[in-house]
């Protein structure tokens, strides 16, 4: 699978490991999944690592996304979710496109470079 995820019940956080370019559908099954499972509760935080080898998502898989992140804001809640690119510019500024696409939603996106600084900001603390 491109997409595996773990939940931190005590921090409050699902953590999001992509190793290959996911479709939108293998995406969205999994996230599916994780707003399924009985760990997870409306307003856990995010934090997603996108490999260097993850290539940037296309355009129509951005788009998608944004959608499913509107459609199912009931589900999500008010969260941050961080997003680690260690990938090249073109991946960074198309997260980043994700991320001002979610305005008016409940879910505040950052991207980061570094993990242990995204996840300082998802704990407060950055």
């Amino acid at each position: 699978m491109a997409v595996t995820y773990r939940i931190n019940p005590g921090e409050r956080i699902v953590y999001l490991d992509t190793t290959a370019t996911p479709s939108f559908e293998e995406w969205r099954d999994t996230m599916v999944a994780l707003l399924s499972d009985p760990a997870f509760e409306t307003g856990f935080d995010f934090l997603t690592n996108r490999g260097p080898a993850v290539g940037a998502p296309s355009a129509e898989f951005t788009l998608q996304a944004a959608a499913f992140y509107r459609d199912n804001q009931a589900r999500f809640g008010r969260c941050r979710w961080a997003s680690v690119v260690s990938g090249d510019v073109t991946t960074y500024d198309t997260i980043r496109k994700l991320a001002i696409m979610s305005d008016g939603t409940d879910i505040q996106i950052m991207v980061f470079r570094d993990s242990e600084e995204a996840r300082r900001w998802l704990l407060g603390r950055g």
